[in-house]
């Protein structure tokens, strides 16, 4: 394959190791679950008081997690779309943006590159050279203005062209 062939490039890199449908192995699922016991739950205590301040015993309480630190969410290529083609405040949008920030708490703002248009993806530089990061700007801003942990996603690439 010859080097700037469409932006396929990493079809000649080396494999980093594995093939990733593989079932993994008993040892690895062990060691995740004892991971997700470790690492992912703890105890904890909740002292229940009324307005006064008094303790209250045997009183029955239903509790629903509203955040947590772990960063859940997907990528803004629709909404990256929706700016680019000058519908970022039209109903698909406010839909997608409503929902997203309703059911996620984290962001991954697209900033690709490719030689030539392979998609009607994100991207914020078509043609090397010239950026255009407007997109990539609006969703950033919009995702942060939510609250919601915002990632971009390449930050780099380890083609020599790209960088």
């Amino acid at each position: 394959m010859v080097i700037g062939e469409g932006g396929e490039e990493w079809r000649g890199l080396p494999e980093a190791g594995g093939d990733p449908w593989s079932a993994p192995s008993q040892a690895a699922v062990a060691e995740a679950r004892g991971n997700i016991e470790r690492l992912r739950k703890r105890d904890v205590a909740l002292r229940v008081v009324d307005r006064g301040g008094q303790a209250l015993a045997g009183v029955k309480l239903r509790v629903v997690l509203k955040r947590h630190e772990f960063c859940f969410g997907d990528n803004l290529w629709e909404l990256d779309r929706h700016y680019r083609f000058g519908q970022g405040d039209g109903d698909r949008a406010k839909y997608f943006k409503r929902r997203f920030a309703d059911v996620l708490n984290a962001a991954n703002a697209l900033c690709y590159w490719t030689e030539r248009p392979r998609n009607d993806g994100p991207k914020t530089e078509d043609l090397q050279g010239f950026p255009q990061v407007e997109g990539f700007h609006r969703c950033v801003d919009w995702a942060a203005g939510e609250g919601l942990t915002v990632k971009g996603h390449p930050l780099f690439w380890s083609i020599t062209k790209c960088v």
